[in-house]
């Protein structure tokens, strides 16, 4: 096994590190977090999801999956098809940037910065599967 440790900030008098123990025999990852100076809240945020899952409709052409909503803390969205899929916010998603690319099988989360905009999805075509919460 592995020990590492990490100070990830350390200002004005509080130290905020990072502990952790790899086992590379069992694959575990365990954690431990430590302040000194200061206080961190472990009270996870709780609520709802809002399930916009659903299927590309129309090959090539953008759809939305969630309205405007300026309460979102939270928002996820995987493809479950074999299509590459694009998302935007706000306006239109298109096949090429300044959408975002979602490929086959991979998923995009957002917990930090959150986009209050309409959430839109586009895939080549119809029939497409895609698995969308929000909180």
């Amino acid at each position: 096994m592995a020990d590492k440790q990490t100070t990830l900030f350390d200002f004005a008098g509080a130290e905020f590190r990072q502990g952790y123990t790899i086992d590379p025999d069992a694959l575990t990852y365990d954690l431990n977090v430590s302040v000194r100076g200061g206080s961190v809240s472990t009270t996870p945020n709780r609520g709802s999801f809002t399930d916009g899952s659903g299927t590309i409709a129309v090959g090539a052409t953008s759809q939305q999956v969630f309205a405007a909503n300026a309460t979102r803390n939270y928002l996820l969205i995987q493809n479950n098809s074999a299509d590459t899929l694009w998302i935007n916010f706000g306006v239109a998603a298109v096949q090429t940037q300044p959408s975002i690319k979602l490929l086959p099988n991979g998923s995009l989360e957002f917990s930090q910065f959150l986009s209050t905009q309409t959430v839109n999805i586009i895939g080549p075509n119809a029939g497409a599967t895609f698995t969308a919460k929000q909180a």
